[in-house]
């Protein structure tokens, strides 16, 4: 959260961090602690808040994309199953056709002509 805070609160709150490390009086500690919380404080809850807020965001931007990304493969796999299917039953319906002794003349080029849209369509 520090980097949404000014930097003269970063270094308040560093310094009260460090000041017993550093050696600096008690008093002179708590009358920093005061500073800071009569300047700073306020400053820190939005600070929290604004990170708080873009963490909900990330998170919202994540499950989006997951959800997008597997409707748009449950989407490829429908359209797959479809294919196939549309495969299928052209391959059902040559078969009857050729099982089929009475075709008439016309009938054997339109079979001819569907069999080559099948080859070209579903023979990957």
């Amino acid at each position: 959260h520090y980097q949404y805070m000014s930097a003269r609160c970063r270094s308040l709150d560093s310094g009260i961090r460090s000041a017993y490390s550093r050696g600096i009086k008690p008093d002179v500690v708590e009358g920093m602690r005061r500073e800071y919380k009569r300047d700073c404080r306020e400053q820190e809850q939005e600070a929290y808040s604004q990170l708080s807020s873009e963490r909900r965001d990330l998170k919202k931007q994540r499950r989006e994309e997951e959800k997008s990304a597997q409707l748009a493969e449950q989407s490829q796999r429908e359209q797959e199953q479809r294919f196939l299917q549309q495969c299928a039953e052209s391959r059902r319906i040559i078969a009857a056709k050729r099982a089929r002794t009475d075709l008439t003349e016309g009938e054997r080029n339109e079979l001819s002509r569907f069999e080559d849209a099948f080859l070209a369509r579903c023979k990957r």
